[in-house]
């Protein structure tokens, strides 16, 4: 296995078999981490992985922090540009997005319908963190690919579901937000863990 880092809000959440020798678990908010902090503890590391989100509750959605996903995505481009990894490669941000999010460099070639636009364009407007989403995914296209330091990809599944792992469908494109799938969060979690890999 791989020896991993995970900064977490709350390591108390996490279950008893996620523990083992082979990872480190650091407790606190990547929003309270600095770039230079940050720097420190991903030097060594091949890969960064983000799957922050908002909790789906009145006070996450309407209240507290709607660009904690952006900020935490700048920081981790600085961070990024702090780091000289042994291998001469660039380090690997695989992050974890939303399906109503359009590649920043344009290349999504899905028609969307009248009233995917209108309730794309609402989401945007009435709800902060799915507005917060597509600024951090807006900021990735902003570095670019070229970027010397940072190599970066954004998963971007349709409404996520429970239930164990399934054969996940992947497309370089989004597909319907009313697409009556979804996918598995078992299948986000496998399918981000190959990307770095």
């Amino acid at each position: 296995g791989l020896a991993v880092k995970a900064i977490v809000r709350s390591a108390e959440k996490l279950k008893s078999s996620t523990r083992n020798d082979l990872l480190q678990v650091i407790q606190g908010s990547i929003l309270d981490l600095s770039a230079a902090e940050l720097a420190g503890h991903i030097q060594g590391c091949c890969a960064v992985v983000m799957a922050l989100g908002h909790n789906l509750n009145f006070m996450d959605l309407f209240v507290r922090n709607h660009t904690m996903v952006t900020k935490a995505t700048r920081l981790v481009c600085a961070a990024a540009a702090m780091v000289r990894l042994d291998s001469g490669r660039p380090l690997r941000f695989v992050k974890l997005s939303t399906g109503g999010a359009r590649n920043p460099d344009g290349s999504d070639n899905v028609s969307r319908g009248l009233a995917e636009r209108v309730f794309i364009a609402c989401m945007s407007s009435l709800l902060p963190p799915w507005s917060d989403s597509i600024k951090a995914l807006q900021h990735l296209g902003s570095v670019g690919n070229q970027h010397p330091y940072l190599e970066w990809c954004a998963v971007r599944p349709e409404w996520f579901r429970d239930g164990p792992a399934a054969e996940l469908v992947v497309s370089p494109t989004v597909r319907s937000l009313f697409a009556e799938t979804g996918t598995r969060m078992d299948s986000i979690a496998a399918f981000m863990t190959d990307l770095v890999t």
